[in-house]
């Protein structure tokens, strides 16, 4: 697991700076701090730079950038190939020989060379790698099918450059930070901005499952290499006792593959049964490893930890408990925030994954496993009720128009903003809008005028077939895999967990698996109105009783009593703060009127973190392009 980037220059751009990639590679140390490399073609027209974290191979052979002997192909990858012995068995077979005996990268290196760019159909595992063909004369970017690994651009003043993090990409020195109002105005709807568009004007991110190819006269082509709407549109019919089986066997495998390593490892254990399966699976291989429990120093209903610590007993497994206090937390969002972590800290459980990699990484261990995918998988809870709300939107839908305004007038307010997306014609999904709703927005949005947000639900959504029983939930799976898990939820991980170079592996992503389950019917994963149906039999067989049937509370809400409080250093930090530009796009009085409200009924702690995460990510960025300009000046 490392950090990448580079810079092709083409047209008459100057060519590519030593300093430019040395200064991206000092902004990824964080991502890899076991080494870094550089490279810039004889001719200057290419340079790419790598920082290493060990994890396969830890010999110098596993160094980058890596060439092929006759240099035509250098590459630079972040990620790990988790099926690289078997490819490493076909290459030789086809007479290529390997320097290192572990290395997945140079594996990688050598199925591009044999495959070209079709070798991301056979590799299984999360990456973000760049390729220069000097035969070809082009640059090759890819993101892993479902985004585990995230990959940003910027086309600019006759250059492309790239790199694992944003704030690398701004190391080069070419890019200018310019926030996109449009990509803002969805961020507060969704918590994320949908792919390529990134919360900066110049700014894009390689969408999942897709290949970027760049030519030197800077000729682009994007192919998509991998969808979800592709399996979510082949639906099978399996018994329940198949299905079951070939999930077990597969999220089995996931789990083998992963923990085929030396090297120490952990894993988040809470209440749900995405993490105790993950732990079951695990500890069927080696109990050698930590079972991660957080909380905070404030005790509240939403702790899980004495039901995680039973379930690491019954498993035989060491437990760890990591109390989290608000000092931490605070801690977490400068440090976070001084590494220029991509987004706004919306999502605020991505504080706790820092306090957490930070440990892990204090105790050697550098692998932690996480439950993250199976809600998206096996079905989320709330998914229960959405096939009953489809029915009666789908009604609101065929109403006349007067009628339809008439009732979007009268309905209680938690309706009407479901009502909403449907008044225009489509039925899309109210999970997704996760921020402010489009009329929260329409008192607090500030900056220019925006018509919607939903228009990107409903695209999505229209790339799903629309006959089979659970049409709508096949819809709603889609947007998860192409929204809310690789840019929302994802990049909480990788950002967080990679600050403090902790690799997190996740079986529930392994893309065998996700391919099998997309085809299964809901019903079915869903079987007698249970969540995680199929999840929570494959764990029964290693849990018994009690231990399978609680009810997940959710990890972020052990910081229920942390957001309760935020209103005091919303007040402090910004709402007291002359000049502060998040007023150039919030309206004050708006945010006035919630902190009030919430000092009353303590009910918009979430609403007021969104604010507080937004305005202190913006201020960020406002103090680096001062900078920026006196360092230039």
């Amino acid at each position: 697991m490392c950090g990448i980037g580079g810079i092709l220059c083409f047209g008459p751009a100057a060519p590519v700076g030593l300093n430019s990639l040395k200064r991206m590679a000092s902004s990824l140390a964080h991502r890899g701090p076991d080494g870094e490399g550089t490279w810039i073609s004889a001719d200057g027209v290419v340079g790419l730079l790598h920082t290493r974290l060990s994890i396969t191979d830890h010999s110098t052979l596993g160094r980058q950038p890596m060439h092929t002997a006759d240099g035509r192909i250098t590459l630079v990858f972040n990620g790990e190939i988790y099926n690289h012995s078997s490819l490493r068995r076909q290459l030789t077979a086809e007479g290529y020989t390997f320097e290192s005996a572990t290395s997945d990268s140079e594996v990688l290196l050598h199925a591009y060379r044999h495959w070209g760019p079709g070798c991301v159909a056979r590799l299984r595992g999360m990456f973000a790698f760049a390729v220069w063909d000097a035969v070809w004369r082009r640059l090759i970017l890819a993101r892993d099918a479902v985004g585990i690994k995230p990959l940003y651009y910027s086309f600019i003043n006759g250059a492309v450059v790239f790199a694992s993090e944003i704030s690398a990409v701004f190391a080069s020195g070419l890019p200018r930070k310019e926030i996109c109002e449009d990509a803002l105005y969805d961020y507060l709807t969704f918590l994320c901005v949908p792919a390529p568009r990134t919360l900066f004007r110049n700014i894009s991110k390689l969408e999942p499952g897709c290949l970027l190819s760049i030519g030197e006269n800077g000729k682009t082509e994007t192919t998509r290499f991998w969808d979800s709407a592709s399996f979510l549109n082949s639906p099978i019919v399996d018994d329940e006792q198949m299905a079951e089986q070939r999930t077990a066997k597969l999220l089995c495998d996931a789990v083998g593959n992963m923990t085929a390593t030396p090297m120490p490892l952990a894993a988040t254990l809470s209440g749900g049964v995405d993490s105790a399966l993950v732990a079951a699976l695990m500890s069927q291989r080696s109990r050698r490893f930590l079972a991660a429990t957080m909380d905070y120093e404030v005790q509240s209903l939403f702790s899980e930890s004495e039901y995680a610590s039973r379930i690491a007993a019954a498993l035989q497994v060491t437990s760890i408990r990591h109390r989290v206090t608000g000092r931490d937390l605070m801690e977490a969002i400068r440090e976070l925030t001084t590494l220029g972590y991509s987004d706004p800290l919306a999502a605020n459980d991505a504080l706790l994954l820092y306090v957490l990699s930070r440990d892990l990484k204090r105790r050697g261990v550098h692998i932690c496993f996480m439950g993250e995918g199976a809600d998206e998988l096996g079905g989320y809870p709330s998914y229960l009720s959405y096939q009953k709300e489809y029915r009666t939107l789908s009604y609101f839908v065929a109403l006349p128009g007067m009628l339809k305004a008439a009732v979007l007038q009268t309905a209680p307010t938690l309706w009407r903003e479901r009502l909403e997306i449907a008044a225009g014609g489509a039925v899309a999904s109210r999970r997704h809008v996760q921020g402010f709703s489009e009329t929260q927005k329409r008192t607090l949005w500030k900056g220019r005028g925006q018509c919607t947000s939903h228009e990107k639900l409903l695209s999505l959504m229209a790339e799903i077939r629309n006959d089979c029983p659970d049409s709508f939930l096949r819809k709603v799976q889609h947007l998860e895999f192409r929204l809310r898990l690789p840019e929302f939820l994802l990049a909480r991980v990788d950002g967080s967990m990679m600050a403090n170079a902790v690799e997190v592996r996740l079986p529930f992503l392994d893309q065998a698996l996700v391919e099998y389950s997309l085809r299964l019917p809901m019903s079915l994963k869903m079987n007698n109105g249970i969540a995680k149906y199929l999840f929570r039999s494959i764990l029964s067989k290693y849990l018994k009783g009690g231990l399978v049937a609680t009810r997940k509370i959710g990890f972020g809400r052990v910081m229920t009593p942390f957001l309760n409080n935020i209103s005091h250093n919303l007040r402090s930090e910004i709402i007291s703060t002359r000049g502060h530009p998040i007023f150039e796009y919030l309206d004050r009085r708006s945010i006035e009127g919630l902190l009030t409200e919430h000092e009353r009924t303590g009910s918009h702690g979430y609403s007021l973190w969104l604010i507080y995460a937004i305005g202190i990510w913006i201020a960020a960025q406002h103090n680096y392009a001062r900078s920026a300009r006196r360092t230039l000046m």
